[in-house]
């Protein structure tokens, strides 16, 4: 059995998106502020990158049953990672 670092990886957009949306109404709020914390701290200590995070916002975006005012929050922390 081939080392979990010689398997071949999917790409990150693949990884992300590939095993549906992890996000409910009952956990958005919650990933939400995890997201915003989380994007803070990558823009002053990159870890994952901007691609990573714009591309976990966008997933959250696509919440069923998600509110207005949930989504103009996760609009917000787009237009954050657009003005990096």
């Amino acid at each position: 059995m081939p080392e979990l670092s010689k398997q071949p990886q999917p790409p990150a957009r693949l990884a992300v998106l590939g095993g549906g949306n992890p996000y409910t109404i009952k956990n958005l709020d919650a990933a939400t502020a995890h997201l915003e914390q989380a994007v803070r701290f990558d823009r002053t200590t990159p870890v994952f990158g901007q691609s990573y995070w714009h591309l976990r916002v966008r997933q959250a975006c696509l919440t069923p049953g998600i509110a207005p005012a949930q989504l103009r929050r996760l609009q917000r922390l787009l237009a954050m990672l657009a003005a990096s």
